[in-house]
Order: C-alpha cells, then structure tokens, then sequence
C-alpha cells in the first residue's frame, strides 16, 4: 500500500489532514515499534510544524522520505 492509501484510509474524518489520534492509530506501529504511547504523541508534536494539531500529506511524505 502506498503512503498516499494509507494517509487517506488514516484519514478517518476525511479533513484531508491526520489529528493526533488517527495519526498513532494508523502509523504508530510503524513508525513506533519501540514507543509508548506518550512518545509517540511526542513525536507528532514534533512533526505538526504550525502546531494546528493536524500533519497534512506533505509533511508525511517528507517524513517517510527523510527517515
């Protein structure tokens, strides 16, 4: 599955971006195999870069490109 499938299937209130929720729901076994839950908040703080609470498309795909 593509970055692009699971960002929109992760997208359950279809906003056309990822609240905290959704995001650990849907990456956080991924990205945080050896996170807790509080680290994996944490690290979607870090990534939310205007602080709105939500990460777009973009910022996702830099992410998943960078790591």
């Amino acid at each position: 599955m593509e970055l692009r499938e699971l960002f929109e299937a992760a997208d359950t209130d279809k906003g056309g971006a990822l609240e905290i929720d959704e995001f650990i729901e849907a990456f956080g076994g991924v990205l945080g195999k050896d996170m807790n839950q509080k680290q994996l908040k944490q690290l979607f703080m870090k990534i939310d870069a205007d602080s709105n609470g939500s990460v777009g498309k973009i910022i996702l795909y830099l992410m998943f490109i960078c790591v």
